[in-house]
């Protein structure tokens, strides 16, 4: 992440392989992305900025990655997987 008033870059991240496609959270502190940090499918996880970073990962998909993470404005995240679109709340299960 780029900060322009400080004119560098924060890591939030410390994971060596590929995350992708972030999407703010309703505050500036929270992200969420895709990320096969756990050794299997792609997955969505969220982080934190600021203070203690941290990382959660949401969903817990084995055969097949999780793709096209998009958000609206009232914190719904839509997501699909196995040819299935799934909408999930920020702080909730995912639903077909």
């Amino acid at each position: 992440m780029y900060d322009t008033k400080k004119d560098e870059y924060i890591q939030v991240s410390s994971y060596e392989g590929e995350d992708r496609e972030p999407v703010w959270g309703n505050d500036d502190n929270t992200f969420y992305y895709l990320s096969e940090r756990d050794g299997g499918a792609q997955n969505i996880y969220k982080g934190t900025i600021g203070g203690q970073s941290s990382v959660t990962e949401l969903t817990k998909f084995k055969d097949n990655p999780v793709r096209f993470l998009s958000r609206a404005s009232d914190g719904t995240l839509c997501f699909t997987n196995n040819g299935e679109i799934y909408t999930m709340k920020e702080n909730g299960s995912p639903e077909k």
